[in-house]
């Protein structure tokens, strides 16, 4: 369950980053299209993401990677709404962007493999999976009305503003489910960790 607690809060930011574009256009005065077209460039960082996340999760466990990973959205989250709103600063939301979309979507490659450090029995994996799917995805169908209610009960850039405090939000509950997760698999996690460094010294 403390795994679902991460998948919603994931799965929530993930719904939640559809706003970053337009907030892009009502913050920063850029063209639809220009926000549009940043929007989508960043997004060739998913595979990028997915390419780091899925290494350094072989090297330094799949909750550690899942604890970098939250806390640098974290880092790009705030650089979207911090970034100071001229477009002198646009490098500065560039690399929040790429940040949040590559670590975002190495989060996201990481929801079911780490039930491996939980050591639960592959005759109960696929009940599992049964269970935390709906309940996850649950974030997909609450998150567009949250912030659909957000836009609408502030007005201007105050709405996108309280979104993102939202978000930053979520990952902090997500780092506090992620950190119990890694106290409860503590045995598991040091047994992982000393099978893959003698499979390092036998290679």
């Amino acid at each position: 369950m403390v795994c679902n607690r991460y998948h919603v809060h994931d799965l929530g930011v993930i719904i939640t980053y559809n706003y970053v574009v337009p907030y892009c256009t009502a913050a920063f005065g850029m063209s639809a299209a220009l926000a549009a077209i940043m929007g989508y460039a960043a997004n060739g960082f998913h595979f990028v993401g997915c390419a780091i996340g899925g290494q350094i999760a072989d090297r330094k466990g799949l909750s550690t990677m899942m604890l970098a990973d939250v806390i640098l959205m974290i880092v790009g989250v705030a650089g979207i709404l911090y970034t100071p709103r001229s477009m002198k600063f646009m490098w500065m939301l560039i690399i929040s962007i790429a940040l949040l979309c590559m670590f975002m979507y190495s989060a996201q490659a990481l929801h079911y493999a780490v039930l491996e450090e939980g050591e639960y029995p592959v005759e109960i994996m696929g009940a599992v999976t049964f269970i935390i799917s709906p309940l996850g995805y649950s974030a997909e169908s609450i998150m567009p009305l949250y912030n659909g209610w957000c836009l609408n009960h502030f007005s201007g850039l105050e709405g996108y503003e309280m979104i993102f405090k939202t978000f930053i939000g979520m990952l902090c509950i997500a780092i506090v489910a992620i950190l119990i997760f890694r106290k409860l698999t503590k045995e598991r996690r040091t047994e992982m960790a000393e099978m893959r460094k003698k499979g390092e010294e036998a290679n």
